[in-house]
């Protein structure tokens, strides 16, 4: 299925969208604290998301805040 995640830093969150295919092919990036995205932007019905084509975790040598679990 479609996963819809949330994103955010100190700037604001965006909501990104990855379809079935992308989300088994990169869930495991998804548990890292820094990802790079990439994908294509898409505005529909007041929204903007990012549809994901690949995801890429991101090492960082420091130790970083807790993310917010809103569920």
């Amino acid at each position: 299925g479609t996963v819809f995640v949330t994103i955010e830093d100190e700037y604001g969150d965006v909501q990104i969208i990855l379809w079935g295919d992308v989300f088994a092919r990169y869930s495991r990036e998804l548990d890292s604290q820094v990802i790079e995205v990439n994908g294509t932007v898409s505005k529909w019905d007041g929204t903007t998301n990012v549809i994901v084509t690949s995801l890429r975790a991101i090492r960082v040598g420091v130790r970083m805040p807790r993310a917010h679990d809103w569920h």
